[in-house]
């Protein structure tokens, strides 16, 4: 008798602690706290068992101005199924828009995301809508890409250096610097304003850009990428409306052209989410097409040109220099070949003697461009 209690005992104990073990497995991973989102903005996730759900905390810029999303908003809700993680994530239409589509402004699209092994990052993609301005219907679907990092600030020692660390990510590192002296230069906010759009090849565009450069028009930004030129006129009313005259093109509605601007400045075009390596080169306005392989978008009146592209550093930069340029890694590829354009060896030198007169210590931004210095 004693024998047979003794035995049940033990499967007893040994079944509870298979139970445990099995509950352990299938306890779903934690994500709540702050999370930082691709476009810098944060969201805070909160869960109940495999129900996810996340609202704004700090909104990127043009999340905020152009779309019309304030702090508190639900952001995305979804069900956790071991690392996957599939729901529906909030999206608005341009502020400017809601009054012509009220009812598909603000509304829900899929999203498909995947946490990481130790829990610390979701990488995935959520389906971005092109809606039509006349009846305001779904014209085109596009996966796009979207990953959040777990928030959490880390001071790590090093002279001149402190990181912030998003675990499992590591952020853009804030730099030690020096400032003896600034000035800034405040402008009002222009009269008017209004935004061209011209379909014209790359050349034509680099030639119509520095012709328009010497003549007294009141252009403020330009942008143009895939056949399409968009020109920005800022100044007083009469300047604006004159030179819309003198120019022709379409006029574009006030609400798609800060959207569209915007998304320029803040990066958020669809022209920059990509995966493939970013450059930005620095050229003379008149710089002719350059034979690169990849998408181009050019800014500055031909000046700026950002190219996507799975080229090799070395073709990227001498074409930059072959014009009179240079090329800067922007974001993404292979940095082992430097994110900046190697200097010459003269001006090497001179760049290394004004490093240690300044600063003889090796104190500020130690290999942050160079790894000479």
């Amino acid at each position: 008798m004693r024998r047979e209690r003794l035995a049940l005992l033990s499967i007893a104990i040994a079944a509870a602690f298979l139970f445990a073990g099995s509950a352990q497995a299938q306890k779903p991973m934690d994500l709540s706290g702050l999370w930082v989102r691709d476009d810098g903005g944060v969201v805070r996730f909160s869960q109940d068992a495999q129900k996810v759900r996340a609202v704004h905390v700090e909104l990127a810029v043009p999340i905020r101005d152009v779309f019309g999303f304030r702090p508190g908003d639900d952001h995305m809700a979804g069900i956790l199924e071991g690392r996957t993680l599939r729901g529906k994530m909030y999206v608005h239409l341009p502020v400017e828009r809601k009054s012509r589509c009220p009812e598909q402004w603000a509304r829900l699209t899929d999203i498909e995301l995947t946490v990481s092994e130790d829990g610390n990052t979701i990488e995935g993609r959520w389906e971005w809508h092109q809606v039509r301005d006349k009846d305001c219907s779904i014209t085109r679907r596009e996966w796009q890409p979207r990953r959040y990092a777990r928030l959490q600030s880390t001071p790590t020692a090093g002279p001149g250096h402190l990181s912030v660390v998003a675990r499992g990510s590591h952020l853009m590192p804030l730099r030690l610097a020096l400032i003896l002296d600034a000035s800034l230069k405040v402008l009002p906010l222009p009269v008017a304003e209004a935004t061209l759009r011209f379909e014209m090849p790359e050349d034509k565009a680099i030639e119509a850009l520095n012709r328009w450069a010497g003549r007294p028009l009141p252009i403020s930004a330009s942008a143009w990428n895939g056949g399409d030129l968009g020109l920005r006129l800022s100044g007083a009313a009469a300047a604006v409306r004159a030179a819309c005259g003198k120019l022709g093109g379409e006029r574009i509605e006030e609400g798609e052209a800060r959207a569209f601007w915007s998304g320029i400045r803040e990066h958020t075009d669809p022209f920059f989410r990509t995966e493939m390596p970013l450059w930005r080169l620095s050229v003379p306005s008149a710089t002719p097409p350059l034979a690169l392989q990849g998408a181009q978008m050019i800014e500055w009146g031909g000046a700026l040109r950002w190219l996507a592209t799975n080229a090799d550093a070395r073709t990227v930069r001498e074409a930059a220099r072959r014009a009179g340029g240079h090329a800067t890694l922007f974001r993404g590829g292979d940095k082992s070949a430097g994110v900046f354009q190697p200097l010459e060896p003269g001006l090497a030198k001179i760049h290394c003697r004004l490093k240690a007169s300044f600063d003889p210590e090796g104190i500020f931004n130690r290999g942050r461009m160079y790894s000479d210095f």
